[in-house]
């Protein structure tokens, strides 16, 4: 596990010098920075080929059309349920009833 510096807030510089020097290969960010990353060369070439795991909040479809054609791998870990199939497998792991 790699952690950033101290208190200072994950940005796309932070990403430029943290995923290189610790060997990141995934990394859980909000879209917020993943659109700041998609705006960095170097931070794009630090997240080329690696996973993120994103949450909290939705992705700019444009954020991700670029990350993915960066070689990066999205996975939207916390978030709305969008699809029948989702609330069927959630349903069944977690044996919950889902209300509107």
């Amino acid at each position: 596990m790699v952690t950033g510096p101290g208190r200072q807030p994950v940005t796309a510089e932070v990403i430029e010098h943290v995923f290189p020097a610790g060997r990141v290969d995934a990394a859980m960010l909000p879209p917020s920075v993943l659109k700041e990353v998609s705006h960095s060369p170097t931070a794009m070439d630090a997240v080329k080929g690696k996973t993120i795991l994103y949450g909290g909040a939705p992705l700019e479809k444009a954020t991700g059309d670029l990350l993915t054609k960066h070689g990066v791998k999205l996975m939207d870990l916390i978030g709305t349920l969008t699809s029948p199939l989702e609330v069927f497998i959630i349903k069944k792991l977690f044996a919950i009833e889902m209300q509107r």
